[in-house]
């Protein structure tokens, strides 16, 4: 093993002990954007069960949760739009979950391999690519083309590094 592909290797491990890290992070908020999306439609003042003198609830009131402090009129108003940017933010963290997935694979796919102009570093680095544009394109959908279109250019170039090893390779 070269000095270099080892650099690469250690490198690829601490990207990979970040990506876990992320990982559990994006799980927590993950939960926690389910249970607010939850919460505006089941009503928060009712228990869900008892456990003996407890009462278990398993949403915030609404009216805690959106800070109105009016009647039903104002809150009706308010929970649509809520509900869409709670529904949007939930995608988004999903695709970062994915997408963190397919980090972790490219990485200990790089990391395994001793080149990393081969298919298995490429077509990760494709997916990462496609995910990162839907990812962004959720928010903001111009940058999210441009920045899957790098991605994947850069993807391409691999690919084409590749085929050049693959030549070199032949003709040795």
């Amino acid at each position: 093993m070269s000095e270099l592909t080892a650099k690469i290797a250690r490198q690829s491990k601490t990207v990979l002990m970040l990506a876990r890290v992320a990982r559990i992070i994006l799980y927590v908020v993950l939960g926690t954007m389910v249970f607010l999306l939850i919460s505006t439609w089941l009503p928060g003042d009712q228990p869900i069960f008892r456990l003996g003198n407890t009462e278990v609830f398993a949403t915030i009131p609404l009216q805690r949760l959106l800070g109105v402090d009016g009647g039903a009129e104002e809150l009706a108003q308010r929970l649509p739009a809520m509900r869409t940017d709670l529904c949007v933010q939930l995608l988004a963290f999903v695709l970062a979950q994915l997408l963190l997935y397919r980090v972790t694979r490219l990485f200990t796919r790089i990391r395994e391999c001793k080149d990393p102009f081969t298919a298995d570093v490429i077509k990760p680095m494709k997916a990462v690519a496609i995910l990162l544009g839907l990812l962004i394109g959720v928010e903001n959908t111009i940058l999210g083309v441009v920045i899957a279109f790098v991605i994947y250019a850069f993807a391409m170039i691999f690919q084409y590094g590749a085929e050049l090893q693959n030549q070199v390779d032949e003709t040795l």
